[in-house]
């Protein structure tokens, strides 16, 4: 599915396929190699015109957010571990939020968002104040979470909006209702 972008904060699928793909941190040694790709994600984003403002691993999610004037892309990456693996096969479907009767969402996908919430809704909720556009990516895995983290958004108070969502290879995040509340927003979902 095709977004139009009349939307100025919009960033193309092209550049959120490249911010996904700079995701892709090697963990064997977490915090030695995490500090060299952050220097070489740095070079990378930089001529793509972007600079690294926050990155994390936590639980084996690797997030980063990157900025320019005019937007910030929240960037996550898809299945890298063993760990990635177990959650994926976490697919009952629980409760998104409280009082929720009829959204469903992927358990092991929701906890994921959780912990990238966790550490980016401060910079997220600034950037909205600020008028900046927030975009979201991932792939795979990624991008479930994506979608998890763009749902946190909308029902967050005050609610956060989000300009795009852009997902590469995105597995399913929900049953019908959530999945038909992403399908009303400004979103991308490309699989081969």
């Amino acid at each position: 599915r095709f977004v139009c972008y009349t939307n100025v904060m919009a960033i193309k699928p092209l550049t959120a396929a490249k911010l996904a793909h700079l995701a892709y941190a090697q963990t064997e040694d977490e915090k030695e190699h995490f500090k060299l790709w952050k220097k070489h994600t740095r070079i990378r984003l930089a001529s793509l015109g972007f600079s690294l403002t926050l990155a994390g691993i936590r639980g084996g999610t690797v997030w980063y957010i990157a900025e320019n004037e005019s937007n910030l892309v929240l960037c996550i990456r898809g299945s890298d571990d063993a760990t990635d693996y177990v959650n994926n096969l976490n697919y009952q479907k629980t409760e998104s939020f409280a009082n929720s009767n009829s959204d469903r969402v992927h358990t092991g996908f929701w906890r994921e968002s959780f912990k990238v919430w966790e550490e980016t809704a401060e910079c997220l909720r600034n950037a909205h104040t600020q008028g900046i556009g927030i975009n979201l990516t991932g792939h795979s895995m990624g991008g479930a979470v994506a979608a998890c983290v763009a749902y946190r958004c909308w029902k967050a108070s005050p609610r956060i909006e989000v300009d795009t969502l852009h997902t590469f290879g995105q597995p399913r995040f929900g049953n019908f209702f959530a999945s038909h509340w992403l399908g009303d927003r400004k979103s991308t979902r490309l699989n081969s």
